[in-house]
């Protein structure tokens, strides 16, 4: 764990970390140009490749590409939304109709509002078939979309946050209410049933507005032992508490009957600007673990710590609630991922290291034991040239028995590119 230390003890510690790369080892989004960053990534096990996706920020495009399991990439990179697409998206592999689908947020109806869009890929990377619109009002952002496909009957639940635009008429926003939502998505990417509300949202008046609350994230599961989604929510209830979020755990059965929660599973105050989460299910014991970002503003100065909780099987927490990850400026953004032939899951987070001179470490990694309590020390995993977040996503391929984590790093001037690196099992 790190310790909140000053800036100087610090760097001293850093000093002392796991140094994995000094340089990206795979290449992933050449020749696309411009800005790419916020990598997805899954596993099609059939083939036992990954498929990245990444958003172009330049041109707001989606892009996708194939890596095989030893780091080779196929073909070039495709191009898969054919409208602007947000920053906000999610990747999930068909074990029956052997394809992937994304769900993407894309501005289209005006107004400042937002969309989502399903499109089919297939195991190549290239697009089946054109995008199908699943979500979408006027003055409504449906937005932060979660994905996860349930192999037993062969279709996917998509999770996202409906939010009402600034607006003086209540009406406006109470016509959907602002909230949780889910909907059904049939193997084929087409919807098999309506917009469904799980849980609605408070809303939040200033200067004579109403206006959604933000800072929404969310992380989606299907567990096939427990024949259940499992949903981690940072989601704020309390309207005009600020700085008072509550991290969540909701399960539903695979009609998407509510089996239990939400259920409260932080004990520290959550800031108001935390937005990921991360959730992991240990195949072995049938239990998960769950990290949040902590990000808080202390007059002006942002800085941010992880976060993460064991939780039971029926959806209670247990055991410690522990802060991992801790730094003198900004850290966030946790991915987890579970190793079945270990027992123990992989943390992966961006964090903002440059207290030392001319060296910036962005993309850090933690063992965690199955209690998850810290094993070994602090990793560097990458490191980027950018004095923004370096965004990265991770998974566990069984085939290989490592980590993969793809992520972005500044190549040149106006240039970031994705680039893909591993992580052997302890």
């Amino acid at each position: 764990m790190v310790k909140k230390v000053g800036a100087l003890t610090l760097w001293v510690l850093m000093i002392g970390f796991a140094v994995l790369n000094a340089n990206p080892l795979i290449s992933i989004s050449d020749p696309v140009t411009g800005k790419n960053g916020l990598p997805t990534v899954v596993l099609d096990p059939t083939t036992k490749q990954c498929l990245v996706v990444w958003l172009n920020k330049t041109d707001q495009k989606l892009f996708t590409r194939i890596v095989k399991g030893g780091g080779a990439v196929v073909g070039t990179p495709t191009l898969i939304s054919t409208a602007r697409a947000g920053q906000h998206y999610a990747v999930a592999f068909n074990s029956a109709a052997k394809e992937f689908l994304v769900v993407w947020e894309t501005a289209t109806t005006g107004g400042g509002s937002t969309s989502l869009y399903v499109q089919r890929v297939s195991i190549l990377g290239a697009r089946v078939g054109n995008p199908v619109k699943i979500a979408g009002q006027p003055q409504k952002l449906n937005w932060r979309p979660a994905l996860a496909y349930n192999a037993t009957d062969d279709n996917y639940l998509v999770v996202w946050s409906k939010e009402g635009l600034l607006t003086l008429n209540a009406d406006e926003l109470l016509s959907a209410p602002d909230g949780i939502y889910g909907r059904f998505i049939g193997s084929n990417g087409k919807p098999i049933t309506t917009e469904t509300l799980i849980r609605e949202m408070s809303y939040q008046e200033k200067d004579g507005y109403l206006w959604h609350l933000g800072y929404q994230g969310f992380c989606l599961r299907w567990s096939a032992a427990k024949n259940k989604f499992a949903l981690l929510a940072n989601h704020v209830f309390a309207a005009q508490e600020q700085g008072n979020e509550e991290i969540v755990i909701f399960f539903f059965t695979s009609s998407g009957v509510t089996a239990s929660g939400p259920t409260k599973i932080n004990k520290t105050v959550v800031g108001s600007r935390s937005i990921a989460t991360s959730l992991a299910e240990n195949t072995t014991t049938g239990q998960w673990m769950a990290a949040w970002e902590n990000i808080e503003n202390e007059e002006g100065l942002i800085r941010g710590s992880i976060f993460t909780r064991p939780i039971a099987i029926g959806g209670s927490p247990i055991g410690i609630e522990r802060q991992t990850f801790w730094n003198e400026e900004e850290a966030g953004l946790p991915s987890l991922a579970f190793n079945p032939d270990k027992g123990n899951y992989l943390l992966v987070l961006d964090a903002d290291g440059d207290l030392g001179p001319n060296v910036r470490w962005d993309v850090y990694g933690q063992f965690l034991a199955a209690d998850g309590s810290s094993s070994g020390r602090v990793l560097i995993i990458a490191y980027s040239k950018a004095t923004s977040n370096a965004e990265h996503a991770l998974l566990y391929n069984p085939f290989t028995k490592n980590f993969f984590i793809p992520y972005a790093s500044v190549a040149g001037t106006k240039l970031i590119k994705i680039f893909g690196t591993f992580v052997g099992a302890q």
